[in-house]
């Protein structure tokens, strides 16, 4: 009789190996790049690498591309922004024009994408540290002009960015030099209330074991509540950071609350990151719950 406890664990090794394949094409391209005056390439091959796992993982109905974000209510002053990783309802949208040139793939050419059918962007920094976050933040806010409102349901010509629209960062590594610092973690979490954005994960770090990421988000917490209460910041070498970054009015609610960054480190956080973006798209993520059981696995014992 097979066992049916095991929530979340068949096949969890196998999914985790999704991001093992990510940080090894990452190590190549940069040992390649390591000569070179300008460090780029390593990067391009990181996004490049985001962009052929979501295009694997996420339904068909999902398109993965680099490109532009084409909005009908905009005057043409407008500048277009070129983003990395823009995944999109690929069933309904029309793709207004294509840029490449004839050393790109296919899957590498720019896609001009209608601002209603795009679903998330997904900003890719190699490290996480105060400068990629404030490089990463300040590109998602270029979004704004599209995120400022909603379309109606039935608006004849829709002009922003969807209702289940979300944003979120990918770093490849977390250095050991750069564990201890809140102040990456704090300006993502301040930068917490531009619409649909969810925070990020990192993919491994240098104190960390081996198959750990780090996924980082906000949670509010009611000042009743005893848990954190007088915590403003805390850091633990196995399971994170968290750090309290303000207070504000809960709208449904009297109580006052404390809103907290949390940087939480486990061998399950990639998968859960990959599967709330597949419940963002499909209008379903629950903050309060896991968006899918599957990859949800870890280790038995923590060494």
């Amino acid at each position: 009789m097979s066992k049916t406890n095991g929530w979340g664990k068949q096949g969890w090794e196998q999914f985790l190996a999704n991001r093992d394949e990510l940080l090894s094409a990452f190590d190549s391209a940069r040992r390649k790049n390591s000569g070179r005056t300008v460090r780029t390439e390593h990067g391009r091959a990181a996004e490049a690498d985001v962009r052929r796992w979501l295009g694997e993982f996420l339904p068909k109905r999902y398109g993965v591309t680099s490109g532009f974000i084409v909005s009908q209510g905009l005057d043409s002053t407008e500048r277009l922004v070129h983003f990395e990783v823009i995944i999109y309802d690929q069933i309904e949208s029309p793709v207004l024009w294509i840029e490449g040139n004839n050393d790109l793939s296919t899957e590498g050419a720019s896609k001009a994408i209608p601002a209603e059918y795009v679903l998330c962007v997904i900003e890719v920094k190699s490290s996480f540290s105060k400068g990629t976050v404030v490089d990463a933040l300040s590109k998602l806010k270029q979004l704004e002009p599209l995120l400022s409102s909603e379309d109606e349901d039935m608006a004849l010509y829709k002009r922003y960015l969807p209702k289940v629209f979300c944003s979120l960062i990918l770093f490849f590594e977390l250095r050991a030099n750069e564990a201890k610092n809140f102040e990456g973690l704090e300006l993502i979490v301040a930068e917490g209330e531009l619409r649909g954005f969810m925070g990020g994960i990192i993919l491994r770090g240098e104190t960390h074991t081996s198959k750990a990421s780090g996924r980082i988000h906000r949670v509010h917490v009611s000042r009743t509540v005893p848990n954190y209460n007088g915590v403003d910041k805390l850091y633990c070498s196995e399971y994170g950071m968290l750090s309290r970054i303000s207070i504000t009015p809960v709208l449904f609610s009297k109580e006052e609350t404390d809103t907290y960054g949390v940087l939480m480190w486990g061998e399950h956080c990639f998968a859960q990151f990959a599967h709330d973006i597949v419940a963002m798209c499909q209008g379903r993520y629950n903050v309060d719950r896991l968006s899918s059981w599957h990859g949800i696995g870890f280790e038995d014992t923590i060494p």
